[in-house]
């Protein structure tokens, strides 16, 4: 009598404890699941600010390309782009794209109205690629933000291999097409 009796205490505490633990299981989800719902609140919420950096960052560079991009469609005349430029132009106009590309700073968003206008004046496929890759990669700016990291010595091979490959691809191109 006395163990039936214990043991039906026992049942009645385990039980008991048992209803508790799925209950406390149950409220621990519902926190979680905040936890998360908030993780993924939080995180739209810096992608979100992220993105309005990054375009007020882009939108001004985007902006000046499509206003030298539509300079040069429509005051540059087409013979002279094609002189400099096109497919009769001097050996040395893929090194002057290049050299004029190194001091300008855009990114490849803006860059892209100014290829497509100097293409419709007649410049080459290759001279105007050096251009591009130049006024990307090896522009002023980028070379000063690469010294906060990296010695002078890095930097000029960084900038001379970089160069060689870019005037390599102009007159590659220049050849072939």
């Amino acid at each position: 009598m006395r163990c039936a009796r214990l043991r039906q205490i026992g049942r009645r505490i385990f039980g008991r404890r048992a209803q508790q633990d799925v209950g406390d299981a149950a409220v621990d989800q519902k926190l979680r699941l905040a936890g998360v719902a908030q993780q993924l609140q939080a995180g739209f919420g810096a992608g979100a600010r992220h993105v309005r950096e990054i375009v007020g960052k882009v939108w001004p560079y985007v902006l000046a390309g499509i206003a030298l991009g539509a300079g040069i469609h429509g005051y540059v005349p087409e013979h002279f782009m094609a002189s400099i430029m096109g497919k009769d132009a001097p050996w040395w106009s893929v090194l002057a794209a290049v050299a004029i590309g190194v001091p300008m700073y855009t990114n490849a968003a803006g860059i892209i109205p100014i290829v497509q206008a100097l293409l419709g004046k007649g410049a080459v496929l290759g001279t105007v690629l050096a251009f591009m890759m130049s006024v990307i990669a090896l522009s002023a700016p980028e070379m000063i933000i690469l010294r906060k990291v990296l010695k002078l010595p890095l930097i000029a091979t960084f900038a001379g291999v970089v160069a060689a490959g870019i005037l390599l691809v102009g007159y590659v191109f220049n050849l072939v097409l």
